[in-house]
């Protein structure tokens, strides 16, 4: 009799447990929406080895437009889509360039690209008008070299790019600003990687970047008060890492992504004017860089990132109090645009679907991909 009583017992158990998982299961399902369900993904260039460290911006007529790196020739590279059509454009080939660019469209249709010349350590901008790119040096050191590059521009079209600009013994955080006659440029912040901008409705430049050695990095945000730079950091207790990115709502208020190096998590910082109101968005995505966030119309933000643990690239939005998840495509580091109409465009790098691999460097070939959300 005993015996047969613990049989039972050790059979509920089983059951138990098993219907545990099947739920755990279905609620990661329906968090984590499949491809093709809400996306679009569509090839804008495979034209060698692209789409390396993307940016993404959208004119008034809905046309996506997006700078990349060429990783093979080290080139700045440009795609945009066209009555239906996707054109590309090598825009500056001269040396070992383009890399974290930034890229946006004014009202005018003009393009704007920030972007690193790693080969003589510079911060250099492109602007497209009447189908013609002019190219300029806005910074240069001697001994150092710009890494990140993060372009936006104010109400009257001129362009502001945070950057950071390391070198032998000091890095900065830097912020130039183009007043329609000539570059003004200032130190924002001692050392920092992973520099990202944002301009809010009054063009204050808002700033969020990493900084610190690998074991104590941390999330920081810096903002210009009555003409001088102040830096905080957002989230004493978290090491951080592997990309971040900013907004700006309608409130002026900033919102950023960034990831918890330490456990492989990625964690949203949302300020509502009195402190950091701090959330993790998704635990155990592991720790591959690929991070970017967007805020809507509705002030509702929309993170991307890439999720090494799944090799899937996710969109998280947050929606009555809760994140849901979709998978847009593959894994790959992306670039975030919201247009007029809210809705949501990724460009990112994917692997080829031939997993196609290199035989210089071994790794796996990149293309450059564009992805809508219906």
């Amino acid at each position: 009799m005993k015996k047969t009583i613990l049989i039972l017992i050790l059979l509920i158990f089983i059951i138990g447990c098993a219907l545990v998982i099947a739920k755990n299961a279905q609620k990661e399902r329906a968090e984590e929406k499949q491809p093709g369900e809400q996306w679009t993904t569509k090839t804008a260039d495979d034209d060698g080895w692209v789409g390396i460290d993307s940016s993404i911006a959208v004119d008034t007529a809905g046309n996506p437009h997006i700078s990349h790196f060429d990783a093979k020739n080290k080139d700045l590279k440009y795609a945009y889509l066209k009555d239906g059509v996707w054109v590309r454009e090598r825009i500056d080939s001269t040396g070992h360039l383009g890399e974290e660019s930034g890229i946006v469209v004014d009202s005018k249709g003009n393009v704007h690209i920030s972007y690193n010349d790693i080969t003589n350590g510079a911060l250099k901008y492109a602007k497209k008008s009447g189908g013609s790119w002019s190219i300029e040096t806005v910074d240069k050191k001697s001994q150092a070299h710009v890494v990140t590059t993060s372009l936006a521009l104010d109400a009257k079209g001129n362009p502001h790019i945070a950057y950071n600009m390391e070198s032998p013994n000091m890095g900065f955080v830097k912020y130039a600003s183009w007043d329609g006659r000539s570059w003004k440029i200032e130190e924002a912040a001692s050392g920092g990687s992973d520099v990202y901008l944002a301009l809010d409705s009054n063009d204050n430049p808002h700033i969020a970047f990493v900084e610190g050695d690998q074991q104590n990095k941390r999330l920081y945000y810096t903002r210009k008060i009555s003409g001088e730079w102040k830096t905080k950091v957002v989230d004493p207790s978290t090491v951080a890492g592997g990309d971040c990115g900013i907004g700006v709502d309608s409130k002026n208020y900033p919102h950023i992504a960034y990831h918890d190096y330490g456990k492989g998590a990625i964690k949203y910082a949302k300020w509502d004017g009195g402190s950091w109101q701090i959330q993790t968005v998704a635990a155990d995505v592991g720790k591959q860089e690929g991070l970017r966030i967007a805020v809507d119309s509705q002030d509702t933000p929309h993170l991307v990132y890439a999720d090494s643990e799944k090799e899937k690239l996710i969109h998280a939005f947050f929606v009555e109090k809760s994140w849901t998840k979709e998978i847009i495509s593959k894994m790959g580091i992306p670039s975030i645009f919201i247009d007029s109409q809210d809705r949501v465009h990724v460009s990112h790098g994917s692997v080829t679907d031939e997993e196609t691999i290199d035989p210089e460097t071994g790794e796996e070939i990149e293309i450059l991909k564009y992805s809508v959300r219906r």
